[in-house]
């Protein structure tokens, strides 16, 4: 989750018999669009303007608790963020009772191409089973009774 609270980008995909989710940041502008969209379809079909706001409100990950387990946590942020400052990312870490974040030198706009980051991705998978390492073969999940 986005401390920021903006519609974020989850991309959920199920590898190995395990359901994953990797939040990535969410693109503002693209946001607004698809914000004013919305507003748009829900006034045509005479949906309460108060409802869409309540339903497109910011939401802090501060207010839940992680349902992931601690040992496949892992929080980065950008050093030069200004829509989420590295506090945030250190508070969100402390929230989840998680190692401290990964740093990377850039913001928002830079986290996609961020090697550090694409990297603490691939080790928290590779840690979690759910991808395999170099020169590891991959044991699909077995469901528990």
């Amino acid at each position: 989750g986005e401390l920021g609270g903006l519609v974020d980008d989850r991309h959920v995909e199920e590898r190995a018999g395990r359901v994953v989710v990797l939040k990535g940041a969410p693109q503002r502008t693209e946001d607004r669009a698809r914000h004013a969209t919305v507003r748009r379809g829900c006034e045509d079909r005479g949906v309460d303007d108060d409802v869409v706001r309540r339903l497109l409100a910011p939401v802090s990950p501060l207010q839940f608790d992680c349902q992931v387990p601690p040992a496949h946590r892992h929080v980065f942020g950008g050093t030069a963020d200004q829509l989420l400052p590295p506090p945030q990312a250190q508070l969100l870490a402390r929230h989840w009772d998680c190692s401290p974040p990964t740093w990377f030198a850039g913001s928002h706009l830079s986290v996609r191409r961020e090697r550090v980051v694409k990297d603490c991705i691939e080790v928290a998978l590779q840690a979690a089973g759910i991808i395999a390492g170099p020169g590891q073969a991959l044991v699909p999940a077995v469901a528990s009774a």
